[in-house]
């Protein structure tokens, strides 16, 4: 009896719930208001949400919903998401027996339906409810099961003519014109979208896309395929644009994974047009982009395996890549394969981090391995990069207005860092290089290279370069190498820092260098000990290459170089222990010590150059035939300054002096210049007032007095000066000027003949020319207040002179007096 009471109860518990739903949902039918109350509550509650339902009509037979202006919001002010649908409208039908009915949707149907989401692209979260635990509860949901349905499904749905927009803060993305259809086996969705990047500035536009789904997703099928088409697109970015855009997407989703797989992706574009720095773009066709992968929904992330990405003439890539596609959103992309076609992407290359400024060309494939790593910051996207060039027998030339390299490369450049001044290391080695400067051609070097740094700013650790010959045929350097070390350059700025640079060769020694500055001026500091200078001048042919030269050189020498304005360099040569013979040895030279310094100034534009230079040898020995000169005693020196014009090709010399000390010295001024190829010039030459009886000892009476005994007893002196203008016009010479002695004597000896008080000045004119009628004529004299000759009694005399173009005449008769005592006709005769 217990057990019988006990049943009774429940059942009428379960008739008295049944009555009530019954009663209830009797209510609501006539009291539309009021369930409509409830529906926007309970989705409310449900849901961080706001519903609100303008207007809600339904029926039983058909059972169906009409429902007007539905407006869905976000309930918090955190983001803002709005779902608003002008009308939906609803035809149902049950189906099956109590306890496992369905409840089929025959129709739906959606127009004029809006979204809108924002800031941060977040989808609203349904409040997540706990599971009834009581008896009770459970009862009461499997009466309303028994009586209304267990499963849902959908025989027709449609939406027409919707609008969403998306919009974060850099980001937003707007659907125009979509049109979705949904049946028992297939969702289908078109419309047209475009897609814009607010930092850069892009966008990508499609006006026509489709997507078709299996729908299966609410039969609970465990695989549902899709695919995504696109006909025509357009991508316009800060300086690329694509256009012809179309592709493809097959897709697969396994809901118990949460995972979806891309069976197969193809994206084209007719052409790549990207812009320059100097309005000029640069155009690539038939783009070709496919790949595999799968996006894992429940880390939000999108892996592609084997894509490749070729473009006509331009590059192959081969790789995979990652990609987080919730914030902050990054792309990771990494090659196993590239072919680059150099010749047509450096220029590319070098618009996009503005290395204009090197005057670098490539031919030959680039190969390209490693990653690159895209991350979104704000306001902006950082571009990360761990790539690797590799250059294989590739060529190379660098053109400027000052240098002309051309080259073999092979080697490789790593870029790691942040994008556009990645960290750059890369080492290079070159063959059968060609490297010009002006006239200057060096062939056939080899080169060897290391550098690291972030543009601009390089360091190249180690430089080596190898030069088998420079020069002419018959005169040259061989096996030139240069080394240079601890080099740092900045390549925008054009600035450099070389503290250590060696050069040798065959001949030429030990020299070390150095060189710092800017593009607008760079210094440069050479230093040397025994460089074997005088080798390399005889090599070159500076120095007869018959004589013999030995002797210790040290070398200094600066030049600062400007790119506007004067440049200067100057230099100090000292040679020490210096010997040089002739074949025959009748000249020669031994222990000499000598010194050159210069000091030039040039103006690149102007072709201009202003140089002094001095050169002295005040120690040594110095024989020429039968002339002798302790260079101790009588050290020779020069010095001179001028200025040479490019333009006009004339050399403009102040001054040069030569002398030898305490004997002679000579001062030179005039000018030298060119015309039709000819050189033409006009120099006046000084002869201060000279001491004549040292000179005439060192130059003539020692060298010569055992050929002429006589010129032992010979005793001049006075003071002896002369200027001279040497001009040539042409073929044609002209040396005119005047020769002067004053205060002279001349004493021969035992003879008893002498000159006393010799005043003479002698004009000198000598042409090539033929001497035109009527020709000046130039006048001078020799004046001798007392002389002695044999026969004739002591007298002075003077002789007036007349000088023209080649010819010297008296002026008048010349008179000598006779003493007739001592006067014999028979010894005369």
């Amino acid at each position: 009896m217990g057990y019988k009471k006990l049943a009774l109860s429940f059942l009428a518990i379960a008739v008295a719930m049944v009555a009530v739903l019954v009663l209830s949902f009797l209510y609501l039918y006539y009291h539309p208001s009021t369930l409509k109350t409830v529906i926007e509550k309970s989705f409310s509650a449900k849901a961080d949400l706001s519903l609100q339902i303008e207007d809600l009509g339904y029926s039983i037979r058909p059972l169906g919903v009409l429902a007007k202006n539905i407006v869905i919001k976000a309930a918090k002010n955190a983001y803002r998401f709005e779902l608003k649908v002008p009308q939906l409208k609803a035809d149902f039908s049950l189906a099956g027996p109590f306890g496992s009915r369905k409840l089929i949707i025959k129709e739906l149907s959606l127009t004029e339906f809006s979204i809108d989401l924002e800031p941060g692209l977040k989808l609203p979260q349904l409040t997540e409810q706990k599971k009834s635990t009581s008896a009770f509860g459970r009862i009461l949901k499997r009466l309303v099961g028994f009586f209304f349905f267990t499963d849902v499904m959908v025989e027709s749905a449609q939406a027409r003519n919707g609008r969403m927009h998306l919009q974060s803060a850099d980001q937003q993305i707007l659907v125009r014109q979509l049109n979705a259809s949904l049946t028992a086996d297939r969702l289908d969705i078109s419309g047209s979208a475009a897609i814009h990047w607010l930092a850069p500035d892009s966008i990508v536009k499609f006006p026509e896309f489709s997507i078709a789904v299996d729908s299966g997703f609410y039969t609970g099928k465990s695989i549902i395929g899709g695919q995504i088409l696109f006909p025509e697109g357009i991508f316009e970015g800060p300086n690329a644009r694509v256009e012809g855009i179309q592709g493809g997407l097959r897709w697969v989703y396994k809901p118990a994974l949460k995972k979806i797989e891309i069976e197969s992706a193809t994206v084209e574009g007719k052409s790549l047009i990207i812009a320059g720095k100097m309005e000029t773009a640069t155009v690539f066709n038939n783009l070709l982009f496919t790949t595999g992968g799968i996006h894992d929904l429940h880390q939000n992330q999108l892996r592609l395996t084997d894509w490749r990405l070729t473009t006509e003439n331009l590059f192959e890539l081969n790789g995979n890549a990652e990609v987080n596609i919730q914030p902050p959103y990054s792309l990771k992309i990494g090659f196993t394969h590239g072919r680059l076609a150099s010749q047509r992407l450096l220029p590319i290359f070098k618009d996009v981090v503005d290395l204009n400024s090197i005057p670098l060309t490539l031919s030959g494939d680039i190969g390209l391995e490693g990653t690159i790593e895209v991350t979104q910051t704000r306001p902006e996207w950082a571009f990360h990069t761990d790539i690797t060039a590799k250059l294989a027998q590739n060529q190379v030339s660098i053109s400027s207005d000052r240098i002309r390299l051309n080259g073999i490369f092979s080697g490789h450049i790593r870029a790691v860092g942040r994008m556009p001044s990645p960290d750059l290391s890369a080492a290079f080695n070159g063959e059968n290089i060609i490297l010009a400067s002006g006239d200057t051609k060096l062939r056939s070097i080899a080169v060897n290279v290391s550098m690291n740094g972030s543009y601009p700013a390089f360091s190249i650790p180690d430089l080596k370069a190898r030069i088998p010959r420079m020069g002419s045929k018959d005169h040259s350097l061989d096996n030139i190498e240069v080394h240079l070390k601890n080099g740092l350059v900045n390549v925008k700025t054009g600035s450099l820092s070389w503290p250590e640079i060696r050069l040798s060769s065959s001949v030429l020694k030990n020299l070390r260098l150095s060189a710092s500055g800017q593009s607008e001026q760079l210094l440069i500091n050479l230093k040397a000990e025994d460089s074997h200078l005088l080798e390399a001048a005889a090599t070159f042919g500076f120095l007869p290459e018959d004589w013999t030269f030995g002797g210790r050189d040290s070398i200094q020498a600066t030049a600062v170089i400007r790119q506007n304005g004067w440049s200067t360099i100057s230099s100090k040569l000292a040679i020490t222990g210096l010997n040089f013979y002739n074949p025959d040895e009748s000249c020669l030279a031994e222990n000499i010590r000598a010194s050159l310094e210069t000091s030039t100034m040039f103006h690149m534009e102007d072709r201009k150059i202003k140089g002094t230079f001095s050169f002295e040898t005040p120690n040594g020995e110095f024989l020429c035939d039968k002339i002798y000169l302790d260079l101790a005693q009588n050290g020779f020196s020069a010095t001179a300054d001028g200025i040479y014009d490019g333009q006009s090709r004339s050399l403009q010399i102040s001054r040069i002096k030569l002398g030898l000390q305490d004997l002679v010295a000579l001062d030179i001024h005039g000018n030298l210049y060119s015309r039709n190829n000819t050189p033409e010039f006009d120099f006046f030459i000084a002869l201060p007032k000279t001491a004549i009886s040292p000179l005439f000892y060192h130059l003539i009476a020692e060298p010569f007095k055992h050929e002429r005994p006589a010129l032992a007893e010979l005793k001049i002196d006075g003071l002896i000066s002369a200027g001279l203008n040497v001009v040539k016009r042409g073929a044609d010479w002209t040396v005119k000027g005047k020769a002067n002695w004053h205060t002279g004597n001349l004493n021969v000896g035992k003879t008893g003949v002498f000159f006393k008080g010799i005043d003479m000045n002698l004009p000198v004119w000598f042409q090539t020319e033929k001497p035109q009628s009527g020709s000046e004529t130039m006048r001078g004299r020799l004046l001798i207040q007392k002389m002695a000759l044999p026969f004739l009694p002591e007298q002075p005399l003077t002789i007036p002179l007349k000088v023209r173009p080649d010819s010297i005449a008296t002026a008048a008769a010349t008179r000598l007096f006779l003493n007739p005592e001592t006067f014999c006709w028979t010894r005369l005769l």
